[in-house]
């Protein structure tokens, strides 16, 4: 993991997905706007985990944040009450 920088991370300008590894994303958006995104993936079921703005979330706290354990949520079944 760590191929990103924190100076890179600021220069970042360009819309799209930047990995840094082990999951671990930066997205910028088309207006400027930066966050991190956790990409977990388990039974083939692929799930992308917001970790916050890179206003509030550092880059190793996105790190850390990316090598703990991700919960996937349970599926949805539609319970019925016992007859």
């Amino acid at each position: 993991m760590g191929k990103l920088s924190a100076t890179a991370v600021k220069a970042a300008t360009r819309p799209g997905r930047i990995g840094d590894g082990d999951g671990l994303f930066l997205i910028v958006q088309p207006s400027g706007s930066k966050s991190w995104v956790c990409r977990v993936q388990k039974n083939g079921n692929r799930r992308d985990f917001g970790l916050g703005s890179t206003s509030k979330v550092s880059l190793s706290l996105a790190r850390e944040r990316a090598r703990g354990p991700a919960p996937l949520p349970e599926p949805r079944h539609k319970s019925r009450p016992p007859s």
